[in-house]
């Protein structure tokens, strides 16, 4: 009774409301945290719910193979691409172990077979390997695995992503052929480093072991002594400038044969300054002994050209000598830097121009014309035999002609004196039968004058021997 008295009392009743109002107050504020708690998780499961539906669609609908294996390496998800590339159906992948699906690629082990690829729970990228179809088809890819952890920091599992690459390899394939055919070979330098790379080809082509991350001394001690300090300049002027050169150079084999060498270098800008040199190098050894061929071949006929008294020109299509030889330069008493490249007009006279302009005409034609004529040349009058001879492609098209000159005059005067002395052939001959016949006539006349001699009353007649007489001396 006293302790309810008490409470009846205006302190009291002021205590008991304040504690009713407080406890109200609590319990509304708690009401309203839950109420909001609550909302507040529901909107995250519903963006969680989204992410995931999100994150799902955008797996399902990749053009990439996800596979979803846990810790001993079996399928536990296949999105849809990765079971069209296996041709499989998605729920016959489940519980696969991906060891059977994916074998490692061009690497044998003893027996021959191909390895497996070791279970992995880093990231790697780009690891080449083979696909095994359902169909038993191969395919090459290229893969990527992620590790997944659990909660409490332990392996969960691992994510394996993979892309077809049969048409990158089989474009790979092209540029090794080609690469292979051409024997040119890419490389790059990096100037931090200071190593060099090579592709595989570039060893081939220089009959090198295959190594990885040659120093420039490496590189340097294969190159030719006359041509390194020449590479060097080269180089650092790419580095420099920025701008693409290219040089043939010599190396010089191990075993001590000489390798010509193109190389193409190349300076890879980022913010305004070169990072990287890269290029190709081509084996052109036969390419420089063909040439080289070729100029001793040139050289030798040019040689010989010039040693003959005969004036030897050509004239292309468009009437530009592109070639005269010493003979011809001292015809037209011009030194061959003003003959080479000129066109016709500009080496002869007007009005030959305009008399050999039929020949020439016939000569880009394709027929092949001869002309004779006389010219003051040297002090005295000479005559010349000119024989323009085209020269036709494959279709027949004349691409120009050859104009092969020779003094004649030698020959016009052995014509002349043989021309005289078949005259006084022909004279001596005419001669020779007058005087044959004569002396027929004689014969006769001296015969019957013996027998008139012999005639009485004839012998001792001074006319009869007078007539003897001079038959006798004509004869």
């Amino acid at each position: 009774m006293t302790a309810l008295q008490g409470l009846l009392t205006p302190p009291g009743l002021i205590g008991l409301v304040v504690g009713i109002v407080l406890a109200l107050g609590i319990g509304v504020a708690s009401f309203s945290y839950v109420r909001e708690l609550r909302a507040r998780l529901q909107r995250e499961h519903r963006e969680l719910a989204a992410a995931a539906r999100r994150n799902q669609l955008l797996v399902e609908a990749s053009g990439e193979g996800v596979l979803e294996l846990d810790a001993t390496g079996a399928v536990r998800y296949a999105n849809p691409a990765a079971a069209r590339a296996l041709g499989y159906e998605t729920n016959e992948l489940i519980g696969l172990d991906y060891r059977v699906l994916i074998n490692a690629r061009e690497t044998q082990d003893g027996t021959g077979q191909p390895q497996k690829v070791r279970f992995v729970t880093d990231i790697a990228r780009e690891v080449g390997a083979i696909l095994k179809r359902k169909d038993g088809q191969r395919r090459p890819i290229e893969y990527r695995v992620v590790p997944m952890s659990a909660h409490g920091g332990g392996g969960a599992g691992t994510v394996l992503t993979f892309s077809d690459v049969t048409q990158r390899v089989r474009l790979d394939t092209l540029v090794r052929d080609m690469q292979r055919t051409a024997r040119v070979s890419g490389w790059e330098y990096d100037p931090v480093t200071k190593r060099m790379s090579w592709t595989d080809m570039g060893f081939a082509v220089q009959e090198l072991p295959l190594r990885q991350g040659m120093s420039v001394d490496d590189v340097m001690k294969y190159v030719h002594p006359e041509d390194r300090e020449r590479l060097l300049n080269t180089a650092r002027g790419v580095k420099e400038n920025g701008q693409m050169a290219q040089l043939e150079a010599r190396v010089v084999h191990p075993a001590g044969r000489e390798l010509w060498l193109r190389i193409i270098i190349k300076g890879e800008r980022r913010d305004n300054a070169v990072v990287r040199l890269r290029g190709t190098f081509q084996d052109v050894t036969d390419r420089i002994h063909a040439e080289s061929q070729v100029r001793a071949t040139r050289d030798f006929y040019e040689l010989t050209l010039d040693a003959m008294p005969v004036l030897v020109a050509y004239v292309n299509a468009d009437l530009v000598m592109t070639y005269a030889n010493a003979a011809e330069l001292q015809a037209l008493r011009k030194p061959r830097e003003r003959v080479i490249g000129k066109h016709l007009k500009e080496l002869i006279s007007s009005e030959r121009f305009v008399e050999f302009m039929d020949d020439v005409d016939a000569a880009l034609r394709g027929e092949p014309r001869v002309r004779t004529g006389s010219n003051f040349f040297e002090g005295r009058m000479r005559d010349a035999q000119v024989n323009l001879v085209p020269q036709l492609d494959a279709r027949g098209q004349a691409l120009g002609f050859f104009s092969i000159t020779f003094d004649i005059s030698e020959l016009k005067r052995l014509e002349q004196r043989l021309v005289q002395a078949q005259k006084m052939e022909a004279i001596g001959q005419l001669t020779g039968g007058i005087a044959h016949d004569f002396n027929n006539l004689l014969t006769v006349i001296s015969g019957n004058l013996q027998v008139l001699e012999e005639l009485p009353g004839y012998a001792t007649e001074p006319m009869v021997q007078q007539l003897l007489g001079a038959a006798t001396r004509a004869a």
